[in-house]
């Protein structure tokens, strides 16, 4: 790799000045050069892939007379510290994950070629190996790997080389903890926008009768009544885009988080299991108070119905997400995620105006009596 100085002809004069920045510039030039070939070796260290010639696409395999190369990739070459200043091993395991325990290795370590094989680590073919991002070569770069599978002179001929090539892994499985708030309120519940929604008011029932069955003759009784909302809610879950790896439909977890807003003021708890993408339901029953009065004559019973308003809460809450994958040899990956929980049919603590509507009942069927103003 290094650089032919250009230096003076015979009877050329050249100021002394002007050829010591000529001869800097080009030391300079060549000790960039350089710093290339070792920097390389040096960042790829410790990682492991698949070798392809690039010229066929093929991929190498190996076992312990000779290596070929073949379509299907099945062994993964791992670069160690080898015998010498940045030389390397390039140690051999199986597609699964498995340790051979054995390297590449050049069978005859002083031929001018020699076949290729899977041998001990501790071989002189074993460990002074090195990869310029095309050549892999042995003993500083004397001897190169061959698209047939042999060693020979790299001044004749090398295999274009491409490692570590990553094997094509598909997600095995994922799962989701640590769901925490994405905004916390003080009360420690999980802060949601309400979203109102037309013509989505639940139907309330009063807690109690406004029971005047034993009044005196003549009296009224004044009831304020508790009102009583069973709902049923759809869940919905979906995680933002921008993590580096798909959340897959389907993936359940159980958040165990309580939403609220001061706009409907009911608390929405969430500790049933749910799935990205994809709705489940779940019934919860409310109970507000409300400007629902009754007036109940003596010798009678009266119950009540109304309507609130309602609408949507929208939750958003931070997860880790591990993704697990078919191949052994690729770790575990975790990412924090951001989604949000899209909660139906959340009541508002707002009566609809005119919807309180009173019913007498026969007084032995009574219920108990409400608070009375």
């Amino acid at each position: 790799l290094w650089l032919k100085l250009p230096l003076p002809s015979l009877g050329q004069h050249i100021a002394p000045a002007a050829f010591s920045h000529q001869f800097r510039l080009a030391a300079m030039t060549q000790l960039f050069f350089y710093s290339l070939v070792v920097a390389l070796p040096a960042a790829l260290h410790g990682q492991q892939g698949f070798i392809q010639d690039m010229s066929t696409g093929n991929f190498l395999t190996c076992n312990s007379t000779s290596c070929i190369w073949e379509p299907t990739p099945t062994q993964i070459f791992r670069k160690d510290p080898g015998d010498g200043t940045d030389q390397y091993q390039w140690h051999i395991l199986k597609a699964n994950g498995e340790d051979t325990r054995q390297c590449l290795d050049r069978q005859y370590c002083h031929w001018p070629w020699s076949p290729l094989r899977m041998g001990s680590c501790a071989h002189c073919g074993a460990k002074h190996w090195q990869y310029d991002g095309s050549k892999l070569a042995e003993d500083y770069y004397k001897n190169c790997v061959q698209s047939t599978g042999l060693m020979e002179h790299c001044s004749r001929s090398h295999a274009p080389i491409r490692w570590p090539v990553a094997a094509e892994c598909k997600v095995k499985s994922q799962r989701i903890d640590r769901v925490l708030c994405k905004n916390k309120k003080k009360d420690g519940t999980c802060a949601a926008t309400f979203s109102y929604k037309p013509g989505s008011g639940q139907v309330a029932q009063s807690v109690g009768d406004c029971n005047a069955c034993n009044s005196a003759p003549g009296s009224t009784k004044q009831c304020n009544f508790t009102m009583s909302m069973t709902i049923t809610h759809t869940y919905t879950v979906a995680v933002k885009p921008g993590s580096s790896i798909e959340v897959q439909k389907g993936l359940e977890f159980k958040p165990d988080l309580t939403f609220s807003s001061y706009e409907a003021n009911f608390e929405v708890r969430i500790d049933e299991t749910i799935a990205v993408g994809r709705s489940a339901s779940s019934i919860k029953t409310y109970k507000s108070q409300s400007n629902c009065i009754a007036e109940a004559k003596a010798g009678t019973c009266q119950d009540a119905s109304a309507h609130f308003f309602g609408g949507i809460y929208f939750g958003d809450f931070t997860a880790n997400v591990t993704t697990s994958w078919d191949c052994p040899w690729k770790p575990d990956h975790t990412e924090t995620v951001t989604g949000t929980i899209t909660i139906s049919d959340v009541p508002q603590k707002i009566m609809v105006p005119g919807s309180c509507t009173r019913r007498d009942k026969p007084c032995d069927h009574h219920k108990p009596l409400v608070v009375q103003v």
